[in-house]
């Protein structure tokens, strides 16, 4: 209607039950077929999505960055939240089996100064003595 107009089109009201709207415009519409209804209708897109149409949701918001002020509140709605046993199970099966490239020793510097000083818990004598020899092979 935005396209072509309201003033070119005839409005009736047809249904007046709320519960069965969704369900009434997909019939109306594959009924009459009228040319505007770009899909089947009722409860949102139903049908596939053309090439073009992906790339420009896929060229939306390409190449902007986040303000810091944003990416502060997505990191404060994220933090503390635990991922279910079952979506843990998944990402465990896909991960199994691929190798991951070595590392360089910039990263690994990186890493080792993020991790420098972060209390990692309470270590046993055990433990203790087996990151010592490891690091003593080095």
């Amino acid at each position: 209607m935005r396209k072509y107009g309201f003033e070119n089109f005839c409005i009736e009201i047809v249904e007046t039950n709320p519960k069965d709207l969704n369900v009434a415009e997909v019939k109306y519409i594959s009924e009459m077929t009228p040319q505007y209804n770009m899909t089947k209708g009722g409860d949102g897109r139903s049908g596939p999505i053309s090439e073009e149409h992906k790339r420009k949701i896929g060229n939306t918001n390409r190449g902007e960055n986040c303000s810091s002020e944003t990416r502060e509140k997505i990191s404060k709605a994220l933090k503390g939240r635990s991922k279910s046993k079952n979506h843990r199970k998944k990402i465990s099966k896909t991960l199994k089996g691929q190798k991951r490239s070595p590392m360089s020793e910039e990263t690994k510097k990186k890493i080792g100064d993020a991790m420098r000083g972060k209390n990692l818990g309470p270590m046993s004598e055990e433990h203790k003595k087996k990151i010592s020899e490891s690091l003593q092979r080095k």
